[in-house]
């Protein structure tokens, strides 16, 4: 066994936790998107030979001292070329058997090689235990898992994973490379760069006074402020008079105070300008359309040098009522930027590794090859995302009766940032998973470009379903579809322990990899389950035949072409 300092459980399987915040905000304690916030918690030392595995693999031979085994080369990569050159780093161990290094979260990913070093390690940790996890459920080696040595049962060797953390190539994302079988995937984790939090908080009338979530300008403008005055509504000579796209009319107004403008047919920036040149000492934009989440306010501009901030368009109208009423005093407030570490968002790693196995085994990594089973291959990733999430005891949270409350997906790295002050909620997401359709009401028709989202759940972009067909957002509703079926064995607790139900999904879930067919169409993907749970249990048939129509994929439903861009 080696000792590895990791955000994961300490006994069981020893699963990874969600990230940093440990795996107390899944599901959403309230489930509503009310800015909850979690605390970080400490990670754990967990000790491991291998996972659950039954053929007891070990993750690294005796005396081994750095992160590189059989299924898995961990290493920060550091600098160019791509894959680990002179500049890069893996983690080594502290002591014998063990790599015992604590990241802080209050300090920059790079701050330190130890604190690189901690990251690796939790990227190591959490790509062994997937290749662990699903080996029984039969990704194995004559199945193309990736394995250096396959140990003469098959497949092609040759193949461990290149798991490379804080990668130079990109920030704010992540992604997996798959090749065929025998030849290495690579899944590339980036750091994050948020812009500081940021905060409207109004301090009179009582009647609204609070702290309301804001959307920020990275572009142009003050970039750290903490600004307090009265807020006066900006008036124009020209119709809308309130969207400050001409020069400012109540300029005596203005000055020395805080502007409220309405979103518009111009640019941001030349708003902001029009109330710096009006005297204003910041500006307030009040989106125009409804949104979950304050816009984020692009573009650049030089020469505007006062705070700008933006809310939702129910933020602004509460401001305006209040202004017809009297007076209103207002703080805005932007902290300096900060990076979080993609490499420790046990929840992006997962749906990273979920790309792997699935492009595996669909085509042996050609068979997501249209815009249809690249959406697939998302949901695909995100669902490995919740199989690590969800867990026995999430059923006594407040808001999860009878597994009905929200999960997100990638909160960590997202928090605190730019319009996700619900990140916890959301996650990188549209709108959270759930089987509750009043807080996740996507169906099969919203993976077609111009189906507009269901009106009454609150998203947190594309609304207008504009963009559907692409990849992530038609992974959205697969995903949800697969946690319903998911969802429908763990309800059924009179049958199936947690366990079992659990065991049960990873087993349908590489079956049914290894039925789909290259290019697949939604429906093509959702009869390889289907097929899968028949062959096991009728019982499980027939529920996964149950969820799927509640998310309109039922028996009469009929797929767009499978090449069809617009998945029309």
């Amino acid at each position: 066994s080696f000792n590895y300092r990791v955000w994961a459980q300490t006994a069981g399987d020893r699963l990874p936790d969600d990230g940093p915040q440990g795996t107390s905000p899944s599901p959403h304690p309230t489930g509503l998107p009310d800015f909850f916030a979690p605390s970080f918690v400490a990670p754990s030392l967990v000790s491991h030979q291998n996972g659950p595995i039954s053929t007891n693999d070990p993750w690294l031979p005796p005396g081994a001292t750095q992160t590189s085994g059989n299924n898995v080369d961990a290493f920060a990569d550091l600098a160019s070329p791509d894959g680990f050159t002179a500049g890069d780093l893996r983690a080594s161990i502290t002591s014998p058997n063990t790599f015992d290094r604590t990241y802080d979260v209050n300090q920059a990913p790079g701050v330190s090689s130890d604190q690189r070093m901690a990251s690796v390690t939790q990227l190591f940790y959490d790509n062994n235990f997937f290749h662990d996890w699903f080996y029984d459920s039969g990704f194995d080696e004559v199945s193309g898992n990736g394995q250096n040595n396959n140990y003469g049962r098959g497949g092609l060797g040759g193949d461990a994973m290149r798991s490379e953390a804080q990668d130079f190539g990109g920030t704010s994302n992540a992604n997996m490379s798959t090749p065929p079988d025998g030849s290495p995937g690579r899944m590339q984790m980036y750091v994050f760069n948020l812009a500081g939090v940021s905060s409207l908080t109004v301090t009179a009338p009582g009647g609204i006074a609070g702290t309301y979530a804001t959307g920020v300008a990275s572009g142009f403008g003050a970039q750290t402020f903490n600004v307090s005055n009265d807020l006066v509504l900006g008036v124009d000579a020209s119709a809308p008079v309130n969207d400050g796209c001409s020069a400012l009319t109540n300029a005596g107004a203005v000055a020395g105070r805080i502007v409220l403008l309405d979103r518009g047919v111009c640019g941001f920036s030349t708003k902001a300008l029009a109330a710096q040149n009006a005297g204003a000492i910041g500006v307030i934009i009040a989106d125009n359309v409804s949104s979950a989440s304050p816009p984020g306010l692009g573009g650049t501009a030089a020469g505007i040098t006062i705070p700008v901030l933006s809310v939702t368009l129910a933020t602004g109208n509460t401001l305006k009522t209040a202004l017809a009423g009297g007076t209103v005093t207002v703080t805005l407030n932007r902290q300096s930027s900060l990076q979080r570490d993609g490499t420790l968002d046990n929840q992006i790693v997962a749906h990273e590794w979920g790309h792997f196995i699935s492009n595996r085994l669909v085509g042996n990594a050609a068979g997501l090859s249209s815009q249809m089973a690249g959406g697939l291959g998302e949901g695909w990733a995100d669902f490995h995302a919740l199989l690590m999430t969800v867990r026995p005891e999430d059923i006594g949270a407040g808001a999860n009766a009878n597994w009905s409350g929200t999960y997100a997906a990638g909160a960590y790295a997202l928090f605190p940032s730019v319009g996700t002050s619900n990140a916890y909620y959301y996650g990188i997401r549209r709108c959270p998973y759930s089987t509750d359709m009043t807080r996740n009401g996507l169906t099969f028709k919203h993976i077609q470009n111009g189906i507009a989202l269901p009106v009454g759940p609150p998203t947190r972009f594309g609304a207008d379903g504009s963009n559907n067909a692409q990849v992530h957002n038609t992974g959205e509703v697969w995903c949800s579809m697969l946690w319903e079926c998911y969802a429908a064995l763990l309800r059924d607790n009179v049958r199936l322990t947690f366990t079992q139900a659990q065991q049960r999904i990873r087993d349908y879930l590489v079956l049914a990899y290894k039925l789909t067919p290259n290019a697949p169409t939604l429906l093509e993907a959702r009869d390889a389950l289907l097929m899968a749970a028949l062959a096991s249990d009728d019982y499980d048939f027939q529920a996964f035949w149950t969820a799927f129509a509640k998310r309109g994929a039922g028996a009469g439903a009929v797929a767009p072409d499978r090449f069809d861009p617009d998945n029309a």
